[in-house]
This record gives structure tokens, C-alpha cells and sequence, in this order.
């Protein structure tokens, strides 16, 4: 609930990438400070609410769309993207594979919603170093490429986890114009 006369904003944010990357653990890490290691896959779309009490008593409501990844569901979770404000791109960064598909699961997200939304790309499982498969001047080339703040997470450690959500809403704070909201900056005429 708001103060008396202070502004809400809520954001519809999805979460993409392959099955077993972290997405549900992420999500859960950010939203209950937890770490589950027996993890059951998401079916169809889990969807989590977290809010964020900014400046001026602005609120912010992030409505999380965790999608399922496995590839059973790719003719479905589609109809999960529409009405993002925001994304998450996840990888796993001991399993190469998935973090190619990173370009194939935002293509599909920009051609379903025909417009570019801020996106952050999240190398997750940052705790297994041991396991690591994906460099890191890889993951750069990608993310300049297409312009994604890049974070490597561990959903088990919480390292991170917190710094790329924060960031992402501070992406929508700025991209949204509800900077203008929480400032009282009114637009030149």
C-alpha cells in the first residue's frame, strides 16, 4: 500500500533461458533469501511480486514471470512475454550450451514484443568455479553487442543476486520516465 498521494508503478519483468540455469533459484533467492538444492522445474510460468520503496515514497512492483525453459514448452511461453516491461536473460556458466541460446531466447523475446526493453544478462552458478565453461570475454562480446549490463550470480551464495535486480529497476526508474515521478520533475514545454 502507497502513502497518501505517492505514485505506484508496477513492471511485468521475464525471466529466460534454458531449463537448470538458476531462474527459479535466482528469483527465489532475490524475493525469500533462499536457496533450495532440490529445485523442482518450472512448469508453464511461475510468477513472483517484489516491491521497492523508492524515493519520495514512490513504489515500485516488479510482477517476476519465471518461464519454463525446457524445450516442451518453447510453443507455449510465448504468450508469457506479452506486457514486459523488462527482462532477464540467465545462463549457466558451466554449461556453454545455454549460454548460445541466450541469443535465440532474446530474439524470440524482441520479435514477441516488437520493441527492445531493458534486459540484463546473468551468468549464474558463479559458486562452482571449478566447472567454469564459459569465458569471460565471450560473455562481454555478447552483452556489448547487444547492450546488456552483465552480472554473474550464485543463486546458492546470493552473490550478485541482489545487484542485478536492483539494477534492473534502476534501468526501468530511468527508461519508464519515473524518475520524473520520484524527482517532481515536470517535462519542458
Amino acid at each position: 500500500m502507497t502513502e497518501e498521494g505517492a505514485k505506484s508503478f508496477t513492471f511485468k519483468v521475464v525471466v529466460l533461458g534454458d531449463w537448470s540455469v538458476g531462474k527459479t533459484s535466482l528469483v527465489r533467492r532475490h524475493s525469500k533469501g533462499m536457496f533450495l538444492f532440490d529445485a523442482k522445474p518450472t512448469i508453464g510460468v511461475d510468477v513472483t511480486t517484489m516491491q521497492y520503496k523508492l524515493h519520495g515514497g514512490v513504489l515500485l512492483a516488479l510482477s517476476i514471470w519465471d518461464i519454463a525453459g525446457q524445450e516442451i514448452m518453447s510453443s507455449v511461453r510465448n504468450q508469457y512475454y506479452g506486457g514486459a516491461s523488462a527482462a532477464i536473460l540467465v545462463f549457466d556458466l558451466t554449461r556453454h550450451e545455454t549460454f548460445w541460446h541466450v541469443r535465440t531466447w532474446y530474439v524470440d523475446l524482441r520479435d514477441n514484443l516488437q520493441q527492445k526493453v531493458p534486459t540484463i544478462l546473468i551468468g549464474n552458478k558463479k559458486d562452482m568455479v571449478g566447472e567454469r565453461a564459459v569465458t569471460e570475454s565471450e560473455i562481454m562480446e555478447l552483452a556489448d553487442g547487444y547492450g546488456f549490463k552483465y552480472f554473474e550470480t550464485s543463486a546458492a551464495t546470493g552473490e550478485n543476486v541482489e545487484k542485478a535486480f536492483y539494477n534492473l529497476v534502476a534501468q526501468l526508474v530511468v527508461t519508464k520516465k519515473v524518475a520524473a515521478d520520484i524527482f517532481g520533475i515536470k517535462e519542458a514545454r
